[in-house]
């Protein structure tokens, strides 16, 4: 008999409630034995320890963690998990009943693939949010990363995830406090993985409006440093027409964008041209050594 589960549901989560109880309450209606779920509470609380039992869905394993930290957190998800695929799902996205039969599906048509990304829709919409395209499925390469892997929406190969865990130094109160995901799709396409954009499978998370607050304006600044330092430390000989040219383009958009607003809104006019510093910065002052 084969107790091996075919999906792992790694949930990360930190800060959020009711958030949680949604997603949760979302999976619900997944078949129960097509699946695990793998909760790592980064909380320092116990806000979420009640949830699942509230909510009707036991994880396979709950793990406490001393501090918050995405990528570190991620890891000890993937290292607890006994599924054929992962999902690294966001605390605030939601699944629907029909998602794993679509993911056998789609991986019936792309057996070779290592990972495949799903659309996310905004919830309770039928828009994708940012750039994902609803026309046609494609194989993810260095021209078309940049708008189709977004690791919450992406299953992993579970030998894939043993290979390439998530770098420690990006992400969520990190070194580098973003660009986990960029990070890990550059190294896999790096490696020769492949990665498959598949628009029939999808699932929900919220779409966020830029506000220019000043915490938005900070995130802005901690985001677009990242970047730069993944860019950098993925830069290889073989891939850098491709990611050079979109790292340039990333530039001139946000200079561009300070110059346009400078008369009109000086907030905003600031916040692009942080934008192209931290940018910059980042691909600049990325240093492989280690956490700080």
């Amino acid at each position: 008999m084969n107790l091996r589960p075919f999906l792992s549901i790694v949930l990360c989560t930190y800060s959020r409630t009711e958030e949680v109880f949604s997603f949760l309450r979302s999976i619900r209606t997944l078949p129960s034995q097509d699946y695990e779920l793998v909760v790592i509470d980064q909380n320092p609380d116990s806000r979420v320890e009640e949830i699942p039992a509230a909510s009707g869905i036991l994880p396979a394993q709950y793990v406490k963690l001393p501090y918050p930290n995405l990528s570190h957190a991620r890891n000890v998800g993937a290292g607890l998990t006994k599924g054929e695929y992962v999902l690294f799902a966001d605390d605030d996205s939601q699944l629907h009943g029909g998602f794993i039969n679509d993911l056998r599906r789609v991986l019936h048509k792309y057996p070779d693939s290592d990972a495949i990304a799903a659309v996310l829709y905004g919830l309770n919409s039928d828009k994708p949010i940012n750039k994902f395209s609803t026309s046609y499925p494609f194989q993810v390469d260095f021209r078309n990363v940049w708008y189709s892997f977004w690791a919450a929406g992406v299953v992993f190969k579970s030998a894939v995830v043993s290979d390439y865990l998530f770098d420690e130094q990006f992400g969520f109160n990190a070194k580098y406090k973003a660009a986990e995901d960029l990070d890990i799709a550059l190294r896999l396409l790096n490696g020769g993985k492949k990665i498959y954009y598949v628009p029939e499978l999808y699932l929900y998370h919220p779409h966020t409006v830029t506000k220019w607050t000043p915490l938005e304006i900070t995130k802005m600044k901690f985001h677009t440093y990242g970047f730069g330092a993944a860019i950098r430390k993925n830069l290889t000989r073989a891939n850098a027409p491709p990611v050079l040219l979109f790292f340039l383009s990333r530039l001139i958009r946000p200079l561009v964008a300070g110059i346009a607003y400078a008369l009109v809104n000086p907030v905003i006019s600031g916040a692009y041209f942080n934008a192209f510093i931290e940018r910059l910065c980042g691909f600049l002052q990325y240093d492989p050594g280690g956490v700080d």
